[in-house]
C-alpha cells in the first residue's frame, strides 16, 4: 500500500548506468506500483540502445539538454520543457545530440521497469568504469523478467530497424509531442493547467499536467477518487498537506499522493511554483475541462480573478475530485 509522502532530491537513489547518471524518486515500492519517476543524465552521445516496453506507458520532460528521439518512423528534437509520450508497444530509442550535459525526467506507467536498472547497476557513490560493459547475459535475463525486448540479442549489438521491436499492441499509436508551453491550458485563481498528456492518447493509462501556482496559489483540501498522483516540482517550493502535517517540497523534490488520499498545497515560495502531476489513471482533464476558463492567449498566465467554488465543488464528484469543503482554488 503506498503512502504519502515528500521525497527530496538528497534522498533518491543515484546509480551508474551505461555511462549515465540515473537517479530514481519515486519506485513501485513507494507508489503502489502506479508510477515510477526517475532522471537520467546521459552524456554527449549517451543513450540507450533500441528497446520495447511489453507493460509500460513511458514518457519524458526535458529539463537541460538537447536530446533526439526515434519513434514510430520518425525522429524530433526535444528541448527544455519538451514532453515526449512514447507508446507500450513501440520501440523506441533517444540520445543526447548536445555538446554538454543532459536531463530529463522519465515516468513509468504502471511503475516496475525501474527494477531492471536497479537490478544491473551499482550505486553512484561507488567507483564505475563506463569503458566496461555490463554482461549481455544479465541484461537478456533481466530485459525477459521486466518485460523489455532489444533489437538485437544483446544490448551491445549494433542499431538496427526500430521497427523489428514493435509488439502489436503498439500498431496504430504514435508519440505524444509537447513543446516548450503548448497543450491546451485551463487557469483559476492564481493557477495555471497546462495538459501534456491526456487519457485518450494514453488509452486511459495516466493524464500528464503541468501546474503553475503564483505566490500565495493553492489547491484547497480535495482528494481523488480515481486516481493516484504524482508531482515533481519543476521551480518554487510548496506546501503539501497529505492526511496530516503540512510538509515543504523544494525544486527537485517529489510528491506522492495516493488515491483517496486527502490533500492540499500551496505556494508558499517567493516565486511562481512549477510542477508536473502524473495521475494514473488518465482523465483528470475532462474536470480541468468543465471547471476552469480556458486560456486561449499567450504566453499563458495564472487567472488573477477569483475560482468559481461552488461551480468546482459541484462539478468535482462527476470526475472522481471531492473537495473538503467550499473554498476556492485561489
Amino acid at each position: 500500500m503506498a503512502e504519502s509522502k515528500v521525497i527530496a532530491p538528497e534522498e533518491a537513489r543515484a546509480i551508474h548506468w551505461l555511462g549515465s547518471r540515473a537517479t530514481f524518486f519515486a519506485t513501485s515500492a513507494e507508489t503502489g506500483s502506479a508510477f515510477a519517476i526517475w532522471m537520467d543524465e546521459p552524456p554527449p552521445g549517451g543513450g540507450p540502445v533500441p528497446h520495447v516496453h511489453t507493460r509500460e506507458e513511458e514518457f519524458f520532460y526535458v529539463l537541460e539538454g538537447n536530446l533526439t528521439f526515434w519513434c514510430a518512423g520518425k525522429d524530433f528534437a526535444a528541448t527544455p520543457g519538451a514532453f515526449v509520450g512514447l507508446p507500450k508497444g513501440l520501440g523506441h530509442q533517444f540520445r543526447n545530440d548536445g555538446e554538454g550535459p543532459s536531463r530529463t525526467l522519465i515516468f513509468f506507467v504502471p511503475g516496475g521497469c525501474e527494477g531492471f536498472f536497479l537490478e544491473l547497476s551499482n550505486p553512484y557513490s561507488e567507483p564505475n568504469d563506463a569503458t566496461v560493459p555490463p554482461d549481455p547475459k544479465r541484461i537478456d535475463a533481466a530485459s525477459a523478467r521486466f518485460g523489455q525486448k532489444v533489437a538485437a540479442p544483446s544490448l551491445l549489438h549494433p542499431r538496427p530497424g526500430l521497427s523489428s521491436v514493435d509488439l502489436p499492441l503498439g500498431v496504430g499509436r504514435s508519440p505524444i509531442l509537447r513543446g516548450p508551453g503548448e497543450g491546451e491550458v485551463f487557469a483559476t485563481g492564481g493557477v495555471l493547467l497546462t495538459l501534456k498528456a491526456v487519457g485518450h492518447q494514453t488509452l486511459g493509462t495516466y493524464s500528464l499536467t503541468e501546474i503553475e501556482l503564483e505566490v500565495g496559489a493553492a489547491f484547497p483540501a480535495h482528494r481523488h477518487a480515481r486516481y493516484a498522483e504524482g508531482l515533481y516540482v519543476l521551480e518554487g517550493e510548496i506546501s503539501v498537506q497529505v492526511d496530516g502535517p503540512p510538509m515543504v517540497a523544494s525544486a527537485g523534490s517529489v510528491v506522492v499522493i495516493p488515491q483517496a488520499a486527502k490533500h492540499a498545497l500551496t505556494n508558499t515560495g517567493g516565486q511562481a511554483a512549477r510542477l508536473l502531476s502524473v495521475t494514473t489513471p488518465g482523465g483528470i482533464e475532462d474536470f480541468y475541462r468543465s471547471a476552469c476558463r480556458p486560456v486561449q492567449v499567450r504566453p499563458a498566465r495564472p487567472s488573477a480573478e477569483p475560482s468559481d467554488a461552488d461551480r468546482l465543488a459541484e462539478l468535482g464528484p462527476e470526475f472522481g475530485v471531492e473537495f473538503e469543503s467550499a473554498g476556492s482554488l485561489g
